[in-house]
């Protein structure tokens, strides 16, 4: 799907047409540190910084920069809906930790430095895993999914600390932020245990209790589709932890993946395509008629017998399966009678089937259905 512009991505980044590869990226960094919300306030950053984010996944790539070039548009679907996306694109970029020390070094005595100084992120995504049966996932179903989350305190923003903005130092490190122990010729420096590196004095959030978090335990429900796949993952938007990334609040989602046998009471689901055995009586195959098997009363196939098939054949029904184009493919046992038979109707029997397979034989060897 292309996505129509009329933005010129080159003017975004503030380069030529002509621009190197390397060019494109030190113009990015330089952009979007510019840009970036936890240091520019304006209205508008945010927006700004995901049109810089968009600009270059574009021009960083030789096929879409080739194609923009030369058509003026893009060639997949851009979604930015979501400022995690980009801010997530930017950490990647600048390689992670590099990220938060360069503003870290920009403003080092800044609240956003200190905060990210002790702040304690988690990753907002949870993963659960379902087992649902086979039956549930043919026919879909709705099932209730636990989870526990991980909610940041808001008034502390996960750093566990009261009175971040504090004048009074640290008196454990005496405001440095480290310790010192000098073991013969050994220095040994170390973060500050009580500070946490900051170097003032700090007291316990009372929201949290100084956890930065608080554990909410919730229970989900959530439609399974009919003929979902093996281990196929649905996502709950808005569902996993909350956490914080210097003042921005990240909310994460569940995804939950949804795990069933492959065999179940004669039925095999693999790749789409059903695997069924069935027994039915021996009158009926004999009949050459056609038979309906119920499968967990939600599919039924129509099925032509053939009376001179073996016991144990497997017949192939087309478009059968549970994927559109898939078969299914029925193996029919002949059931015999299990209650007792007089001894004349029993003759009467065995004289029909000496007519048909001739005198009973006593030896045989192994054969495949």
């Amino acid at each position: 799907m292309k996505k129509q512009t009329s933005r010129d991505y080159y003017e975004i980044l503030g380069i030529a047409k002509n621009a190197s590869p390397d060019d494109i990226k030190k113009a990015y960094r330089k952009m979007a540190l510019k840009y970036h919300p936890d240091k520019n306030k304006d209205a508008d950053a945010e927006e700004k910084f995901k049109e810089i984010a968009e600009a270059y996944e574009i021009l960083s790539d030789d096929n879409k920069r080739s194609h923009y070039d030369q058509f003026g548009d893009v060639e997949r679907e851009i979604n930015f809906h979501d400022p995690r996306d980009v801010f997530a694109q930017f950490r990647q970029f600048v390689h992670g930790d590099d990220f938060l020390n360069e503003f870290m070094n920009r403003n080092p005595f800044g609240r956003s430095s200190r905060i990210r100084q002790r702040q304690r992120p988690c990753n907002p995504d949870l993963k659960n895993v379902c087992s649902i049966s086979l039956k549930d996932a043919i026919k879909g179903t709705d099932i209730i999914v636990e989870a526990t989350r991980l909610i940041a305190c808001d008034t502390c923003k996960t750093t566990g600390v009261k009175n971040d903005d504090s004048n009074d130092i640290c008196k454990a490190c005496n405001g440095r932020g480290m310790k010192v122990q000098q073991s013969g010729n050994v220095i040994i420096q170390q973060t500050c245990n009580v500070c946490g590196g900051i170097g003032k004095k700090i007291e316990v959030c009372d929201k949290c209790n100084g956890n930065g978090y608080t554990e909410f335990h919730e229970k989900l429900n959530l439609k399974i589709p009919k003929g979902i796949p093996p281990m196929a993952t649905l996502k709950l938007k808005d569902r996993g932890n909350i956490t914080y990334q210097g003042d921005y609040k990240i909310t994460g989602s569940l995804f939950v993946i949804i795990d069933y046998p492959e065999s179940e009471e004669g039925v095999t689901l693999r790749n789409g395509e059903l695997f069924i055995t069935v027994k039915i009586p021996f009158n009926v195959v004999l009949l050459d008629e056609k038979v309906k098997i119920n499968v967990f009363n939600c599919k039924r196939l129509a099925l032509d017998l053939d009376s001179s098939k073996p016991s144990g054949y497997q017949y192939e029904i087309k478009n059968g399966g549970l994927i559109e184009g898939k078969s299914a493919f029925v193996k029919v046992f002949a059931d015999f009678p299990q209650k007792d038979i007089s001894d004349e109707d029993k003759k009467k029997l065995i004289g029909v089937m000496r007519e048909i397979y001739g005198e009973s034989a006593t030896n045989f060897k192994p054969a495949a259905l």
